[in-house]
């Protein structure tokens, strides 16, 4: 009867981990990003000890794509830096990172256009000529 419990437990945790697998276990995190130029872009930052092909990943804000990733690669430890041109919001805007259809990360700041990774801003609004980057 004792084992049974542990196997339960443990099939329960298994299903739990994998049906609602959380942010820090992202293999590849949104480190930095610009909002307040026409060239806005956004970093993405590798995190494993393996190169990461990001064919079918996306970049996307509160309301549309930002970017769709075609087969750059982005090595151990390496960042890759996209352009999104004008389409981050000023004021606030949610930045989400994709992997096919499963949201690999989010950080939002400012208002948030109305939408946030969590309840509030993840971080401030960049201003002027600065860029925002999460520690």
């Amino acid at each position: 009867m004792y084992n049974k419990k542990i196997i339960l437990l443990l099939v329960l945790f298994l299903f739990i981990f994998f049906t609602f697998p959380s942010k820090t276990f992202a293999q590849v995190v949104i480190n930095e990003f610009s909002s307040s130029s026409s060239s806005d872009w956004v970093e993405i930052y590798n995190i494993t000890s393996n190169e990461i092909n990001l064919s079918g990943w996306s970049i996307k804000d509160t309301t549309s794509s930002l970017y769709e990733f075609s087969g750059e690669i982005i090595p151990v430890g390496g960042f890759c830096v996209q352009t999104v041109s004008n389409r981050l919001n000023n004021d606030g805007d949610r930045i989400q990172l994709f992997n096919s259809s499963s949201q690999i990360d989010c950080v939002s700041y400012g208002n948030g256009n109305g939408n946030f990774c969590g309840i509030v801003e993840d971080v401030e609004k960049p201003t002027g000529d600065q860029t925002a980057s999460r520690v």
